[in-house]
């Protein structure tokens, strides 16, 4: 299901258990969040994002909006939702910035996260 992405938490049909945490991963938007060299997205910035040909802020605001997926889910169905996963390559242009929106953005809504260290060896 997309990687656990947020795109597909409306999809889900929920259980009736009152135990019930479901689980996200964030690592949208990928072309940046794992683009590899050369770097030429950035945070905060403007690409398209969506691939319709036109380019999108891409922002606080943007990630703010993506993130009402998960709030919309939570109103509607009830349970909480984490985001086990998230991240992206460290040599990204802006990525302390981005870093810091989204994890506020988590705090603000008291979404419980989870950093996804992928150490090399």
């Amino acid at each position: 299901m997309g990687y656990s992405s947020i795109y597909w938490l409306p999809c889900l049909v929920p259980e009736n258990d009152p135990n019930i945490v479901y689980v996200v991963h964030q690592y949208e938007p990928v072309q940046y969040t794992h683009q590899t060299p050369p770097l030429k997205i950035r945070y905060p910035g403007e690409f398209d994002i969506d691939w319709d040909g036109r380019r999108d802020s891409f922002n606080k605001r943007w990630m703010d909006e993506l993130f009402g997926i998960i709030d919309e889910f939570k109103a509607e169905q009830g349970p909480p939702v984490t985001v086990m996963e998230f991240g992206l390559m460290r040599w990204e242009p802006g990525a302390a910035s981005f870093m810091d929106d989204e994890m506020s953005l988590f705090e603000q809504r008291g979404i419980n996260h989870a950093l996804w260290v992928w150490d090399s060896s």
